[in-house]
């Protein structure tokens, strides 16, 4: 079992590489079932998210990275699309699952875990049960090669 701090090494130094590279697609596999992921790095990206967005691909998702495992929480202000959001622990296991609407009108509904979690996945949704995806599911993360 890797440490939190050497898998939050890896993960930066994976991130570094692929900013450089431009040739990186960063993917999240649970068993068959593979996204392409997008990273938001900063605080603004953080915040700004999936708002806005019209259409996500099925085979694509976004992945937040935090730097300390808790109960992470989000909101979906100004979020066009419903999205399945997968909680992760820091040894990638599923730790919790909820499907988010949009919100149309304040004050917009949070989403949070019951469990603390170091990486949040939101994903189309319906597709966690359509893949089965579920509490301790493992993913696998591929960050570059």
């Amino acid at each position: 079992m890797k440490t939190k701090t050497t898998l939050l090494l890896i993960i930066t130094f994976f991130i570094i590489s692929c900013t450089q590279t431009q040739q990186c697609e960063p993917t999240i596999c649970f068993e068959e079932t593979c996204y392409e992921i997008e990273i938001p790095r900063t605080q603004e990206e953080k915040q700004q998210g999936l708002m806005f967005r019209e259409h996500l691909q099925e085979n694509q998702g976004m992945l937040f990275i935090f730097n300390t495992q808790q109960k992470h929480a989000f909101w979906m202000k100004n979020t066009l699309i419903p999205l399945d959001m997968i909680w992760l622990n820091e040894d990638l296991e599923v730790v919790y699952i909820q499907t988010a609407t949009p919100c149309e009108e304040e004050p917009c509904k949070i989403y949070a875990p019951t469990t603390e979690a170091l990486y949040t996945l939101e994903i189309n949704a319906g597709l966690a049960e359509q893949n089965n995806i579920k509490i301790e599911t493992q993913a696998k993360l591929e960050l570059c090669e």
